[in-house]
């Protein structure tokens, strides 16, 4: 994966949905369910590859014997950043999951983090709603701030 800085382009986002698929079929999502875990790279493949892990803990003991509940239930126990790069991708992560645990992401000071994300996030066709819990709502939730 060295060549064509591919060890960013998909190593990863791999290692996000790695981390995040380890933390769900481990059982340590049940053993602490108010975990406050946010996934960088808008949770790289995982909101994608959900269906697929779905199916395995239908159909595979082995990937079913820790979980008390279907891997999708847990999506809502984590966090997201913006990092997808994509109007599109964004789009579709906040279809999956929701808006109501989508964080203003960066990357910085990675080379390749979004160099004015305020700004990328107003010109997507969002609503204000929308708009506004990527960009505070949502943060202020996750560190007890809102009053």
């Amino acid at each position: 994966m060295g060549e064509y800085h591919l060890i960013n382009l998909i190593g990863n986002p791999m290692e996000t949905t790695t981390a995040a698929a380890n933390l769900i079929f481990s059982g340590f999502m049940d053993q602490l369910p108010n975990i406050k875990i946010c996934l960088s790279h808008a949770g790289g493949y995982l909101p994608f590859a959900i269906g697929r892990f779905d199916h395995a803990y239908n159909t595979r003991k082995d990937v079913s014997d820790n979980l008390n509940s279907k891997p999708s239930d847990y999506l809502k126990n984590f966090y997201y950043d913006t990092i997808t790069h994509s109007d599109t991708g964004l789009n579709q992560v906040i279809e999956i999951i929701g808006s109501d645990r989508i964080l203003l992401g960066t990357d910085f000071p990675a080379d390749m983090g979004v160099k004015k994300p305020l700004k990328w996030i107003e010109s997507i066709n969002l609503s204000e709603d929308i708009k506004n819990n990527i960009c505070s709502v949502n943060a202020r939730m996750l560190w007890d701030l809102i009053q």
